[in-house]
């Protein structure tokens, strides 16, 4: 089950208030529109479905989650497991950017789309932001349908490009080690900050080619 920051929090505070909470009460609290947390109650009303609750409404009081002290137990219990994650739109882009760097061959649109919980239409669009930023990096960006999204380069460019992505997000005296640290815990614990993400993305085999290209790049910003 997946459910976005913003629902996570609506349903905390409605988890653990005993009286009714007002639509503009949650759009405070977020710092959001009152039109946002609409949309996100309709979300929150199947999640909590799943559950046997309801959500109560009356007009001019407010809404609260009604059902038995088991179930909203059951539902606590659930939303503590759970790992809601909400990347902001240039997360969102570095994470594609490190996806594709990483892979070695194509990477199927609707895939990307699936772990990030947007639309293909929202993936296509940030590709079209980074593609500016790919050839900087003396690569280019490959895109045809049917065969998927792919990063055509030298590796060495494509090393040097993620070096510097990492190092964007990473305390640059300390990520080696976390690189190292992370590749052990990964089947562990969910990934679910971008750098924790980004450390995940490091495959073991290629840690000390990123780290000695890393140095370089830290020797030639600081020449």
């Amino acid at each position: 089950m997946y459910i976005s920051a913003r629902e996570r929090k609506i349903l905390e505070r409605l988890l653990h208030t005993r009286t009714t909470t007002t639509v503009k009460e949650i759009a405070d609290m977020l710092d959001v529109s009152q039109r946002t947390v609409h949309r996100d109650l309709r979300g929150i009303e199947k999640i909590i479905s799943e559950f046997h609750l309801e959500l109560h409404k009356k007009a001019g009081v407010g809404f609260r989650i009604s059902g038995t002290p088991e179930n909203k137990k059951r539902l606590k219990e659930a939303l503590g497991e759970i790992s809601a994650v909400e990347f902001s739109p240039n997360e969102r882009k570095m994470i594609i950017l490190s996806t594709l760097l990483e892979s070695d061959g194509p990477v199927k649109l609707f895939a990307m789309a699936n772990e990030l919980h947007v639309t293909t239409a929202t993936v296509s669009n940030d590709l079209d932001q980074l593609e500016e930023e790919i050839k900087r990096n003396q690569l280019s960006l490959v895109r045809r349908r049917g065969y998927g999204v792919e990063i055509k380069g030298e590796e060495a460019n494509k090393r040097a490009a993620l070096a510097n992505l990492i190092s964007s997000f990473l305390d640059p005296f300390d990520y080696i080690s976390q690189i190292k640290e992370n590749i052990q815990q990964r089947n562990k614990d969910p990934i679910s900050t971008i750098s924790n993400r980004l450390l995940g993305l490091v495959n073991p085999a290629s840690l000390e080619v990123i780290e000695r290209t890393v140095q370089e790049v830290k020797k030639t910003a600081s020449a």
